[in-house]
């Protein structure tokens, strides 16, 4: 439930749109061992959105997020958009 609130402020559908609530929801969720959540909140965490840039912190969750191999998948598409 929390991930999902969190996708909502993220794109505010239904509700006013806030990156900063939305990074609130995905790390509730994250300590839950939601994979997604912490795929979500290790992203925003690099690259300072709703959140203050901690490169290391958004590593060890993105680290987390890929102990999942379907997860996993996704951090490594989503990195190398990223990295270009």
């Amino acid at each position: 439930a929390a991930y999902n609130l969190g996708s909502l402020y993220f794109r505010g559908e239904g509700v006013p749109r806030d990156v900063s609530l939305a990074a609130q929801w995905f790390l509730h969720a994250a300590h839950q061992n939601h994979r997604k959540a912490q795929m979500d909140y290790g992203f925003m965490r690099i690259l300072g959105v709703g959140v203050a840039v901690d490169r290391a912190d958004g590593i060890q969750w993105l680290t987390r997020a890929a102990q999942d191999p379907a997860t996993f998948a996704q951090v490594k598409e989503k990195m190398a958009l990223l990295c270009g």
